[in-house]
């Protein structure tokens, strides 16, 4: 519910289907990456990476809800500084031909 308040955005969600809505809003977002590449000779090499991405939206406080499927309308709704990180490990053999 608390995603409904700060969206501006909103559709229903084509990759899980079933009545899931997918919600948009202001966010900021970091997005970096680590690599090491360690030659094994003069044609391949092992290549390490990490990346990651931090998001968290810009508004928080106190809301008023949105009447609908989601409740009664006015009912105050307290939003927080939430945040999503994704991590992705890479390991990769590179060879030439």
């Amino acid at each position: 519910m608390k995603s409904v308040v700060i969206a501006r955005h909103s559709a229903p969600d084509d990759a899980f289907g079933g009545g899931r809505i997918a919600y948009r809003y202001d966010a900021q977002t970091v997005l970096w990456t680590l690599g090491y590449s360690r030659p094994l000779g003069p044609r391949d090499s092992l290549d390490f990476s990490w990346w990651q991405a931090n998001s968290s939206p810009l508004l928080s406080g106190t809301f008023t809800a949105p009447g609908g499927i989601y409740g009664a309308a006015g009912t105050p709704v307290t939003v927080g500084r939430s945040r999503y990180t994704s991590n992705l490990l890479s390991a990769a053999w590179l060879t030439r031909f």
